[in-house]
């Protein structure tokens, strides 16, 4: 975007984070105004006009959300982005009610993060701008057409837009191709049949008196209605009602412009979401860096607990069942990284079955009485996928298939089963090839679909459920896993009779990996001298107890500058520095280039609470050896920690 000649207003009581937001957006071409609280920030609005406002929400005077409340009032077309340090979802959401176009957590590591969100809501504004105009000029042309409808016949038939024309009783004269393409009613069918105002399929009469009281007076009535096509479906549609006046002032009949605005509204649907999963995930990550360092604890001190204790005792049988929790707890943080999109998926060999069967328990639990779940799990192949993403298919397709039985019942059939396909059946599938599959069948006794819906199911927001019952995107991820792990799906229905979805996934050779239990550590594993740094006191006494019973000699400690003095003061008598990415006063990439200055060649690991996207932006330069995830687990760790100091060592050797 050409940010030239824009003009940036940030509203914040930090005068550090106003002074470095001036610095970087002048750098790129903006104009920046800059208050200290949110009574100044709104005079300043109001004197300046802004193309864009950063608030922050807890402020003196006047706080965020009553800024973003009077913005919204006054100027809702000017983007709003909250840069705030509460870490709380719901003042996020709350923000984004009030007005709010985009939230941003602090500390602002990245500001070519930030750039990037100003950039993105001053291009929306600028399409809603261009909307607004858009349909300005539409009504401009309706109410020229209204004086001049004989003379514009040709181009009313040509319109994009439903034109109908109705005599001065609301009774429908006229309808031009666009109403005959989009209501599915051709001319001779519609025409003498007054003109009603539908919601939900049904006669609005509030609505109806409103728009004919409006219009009998004179004057132009403007708003959304919902209309109901031939074959039943409801669309949201953009309408405006202007009366047909005569010479003598009479009205003599009624011109309705309308306008499908049922795309539209789903994609701004969609953009809410999004900007609600965005808020969600920027909260999922501070959740997993603190938990993180919870379990590191956890892992820790537990397997210091075990060290040297007698096996197969129920202590130790107790310790490996808080290891096992421990477990637990982590795939659960990785879940919630994954739903918030903060973690990429990474597939690897799977039992497919075994997911199966957790789905196959979740339906047992939640679906009526009315519905008989069957199951023929029969596969004990390797499929390659990400535990989550399959999950999420399959429990996607069985809750579709409860959903169409949910109201007379029938019967729910689950199956896994190994299949080969030859050329014959794989040569009209686009990027299918031959070879074995594992085929995975969700079939129901539901109502069934025809050809027409069946050509598009799996399209975004296209669902046959009743409103507020599906955003109609199920389907469509389900298809955007499978085709990214290379399989395909074939649907066969027939209405009346029921669906099949069948689910086919390429069969790996590769050798799932083994669940691993930790075992307690023995000691002697080195004798190098390393320095750890976090600012989570837990973390600091687990790691450096456990790295001394394994042999080495610790500096640990919870204050970076510290670490950075310590270092400097005999920076040779350090065989490998460890610090955290997320700390007080010196972050992590900022105490590594500073340590690199006075050493470059110090082998130097990197632990981040969560692997986000600015952390990965912020790490992308650093010279490290290692990049570690939280929650640290000791046996893992020191392992590495070896690996490492080995691999230093004999680089050296043949330098």
């Amino acid at each position: 975007m050409d940010n030239k000649q824009l003009t940036l207003l940030t509203i914040d009581d930090e005068d550090l984070l106003r002074r470095t937001i001036k610095a970087y957006f002048e750098d790129i071409g903006f104009d920046i105004l800059e208050a200290g609280n949110g009574r100044l920030g709104l005079e300043m609005f109001r004197k300046y006009h802004p193309d864009i406002v950063l608030v922050d929400l807890r402020m003196p005077e006047m706080d965020g959300r009553d800024v973003i409340r009077s913005l919204a009032g006054e100027a809702p077309e000017i983007p709003v982005v909250v840069v705030s340090g509460t870490g709380v979802l719901e003042d996020a959401v709350e923000a984004i009610r009030d007005g709010a176009w985009d939230y941003v957590t602090k500390p602002v590591h990245d500001m070519l993060a930030l750039e990037h969100v100003v950039n993105r809501v001053l291009e929306r504004a600028r399409l809603l701008a261009e909307n607004r105009n858009y349909q300005q000029r539409l009504e401009e042309l309706v109410e020229d057409r209204t004086r001049e409808i004989a003379r514009l016949a040709t181009a009313l038939e040509q319109s994009a837009e439903e034109v109908i024309i109705t005599d001065n009783e609301g009774i429908i004269e006229y309808v031009n191709p666009a109403f005959e393409k989009t209501m599915g009613y051709s001319r001779p069918e519609i025409i003498g049949s007054p003109l009603l105002i539908k919601k939900n399929g049904t006669q609005d009469t509030e609505l109806t008196k409103k728009l004919w009281d409006t219009a009998k007076q004179g004057l132009v009535w403007r708003g959304r209605l919902e209309s109901k096509t031939s074959q039943g479906k409801v669309i949201q549609e953009e309408a405006t009602v202007s009366p047909i006046v005569d010479s003598g002032s009479s009205i003599v009949g009624y011109v309705c412009i309308k306008r499908d605005v049922t795309r539209q509204l789903e994609l701004e649907a969609m953009l809410r979401h999004t900007q609600k999963m965005e808020a969600i995930g920027t909260l999922a990550g501070g959740i997993a860096h603190d938990f993180n360092n919870i379990l590191s604890g956890i892992y820790g001190f537990t397997e210091i607990a075990m060290f040297d204790m007698e096996q197969k005792t129920p202590a130790y049988d107790n310790l490996l069942e808080v290891i096992k929790a421990a477990d637990r707890a982590r795939q659960l943080i990785q879940q919630i990284l994954t739903f918030s999109r903060q973690r990429e998926f990474k597939t690897k060999p799977i039992h497919n079955k075994y997911i199966a069967k957790e789905v196959v328990k979740l339906l047992k639990a939640s679906l009526p009485d009315s519905i008989i779940i069957k199951e023929n799990i029969r596969s004990e192949s390797l499929v390659m996928g990400d535990p989550s993403q399959l999950h999420q298919v399959i429990m996607n397709l069985c809750t579709n298939a409860g959903h169409v039985m949910e109201k007379d019942g029938g019967t729910l059939t689950i199956s896994l089963d190994d299949v080969r396909l030859d050329k014959d059946f794989t040569g009209g599938i686009p990027d299918a090839e031959p070879g074995n599959y594992q085929r995975l069948t969700v079939s129901d006794t539901g109502c069934g679909m025809d050809n027409e819906v069946l050509g598009h199911i799996f399209e975004p927001f296209f669902t046959t459920k009743e409103e507020g019952e599906g955003t109609g995107l199920g389907l469509s991820v389900v298809h955007g896993i499978i085709k990214k792990l290379k399989g395909f799906i074939l649907v066969d229905s027939v209405p009346g009779q029921g669906t099949d979805f069948q689910v086919y996934l390429p069969v790996t050779e590769e050798i799932e990996d083994e669940k691993k239990v930790n075992k307690p550590v023995t000691a002697g594993s080195g004798s190098e001298k390393i320095l750890f740094v976090d600012d989570e006191e837990i973390v600091v006494m687990v790691v450096k107890e456990m790295l001394g019973i394994s042999g080495y000699r610790v500096d640990a400690v919870t204050d970076s500058r510290e670490a950075l003095k310590l270092f400097s003061s005999d920076p040779d008598s350090f065989d490998l520095v460890i610090t955290d990415f997320s700390m007080p006063r010196l972050s992590g990439p900022e105490l590594i280039k500073k340590i690199k200055k006075i050493r470059p060649d110090i082998p130097i690991i990197l632990c981040t609470g969560f692997q986000g996207k600015i952390v990965e932006v912020e790490c992308r330069d650093l010279d490290v050896i290692e990049t570690i995830t939280k929650p640290l687990i000791m046996q893992e760790f020191i392992a590495q920690i070896r690996e490492i100091l080995d691999r230093v060592a004999e680089n050296k050797q043949h330098a």
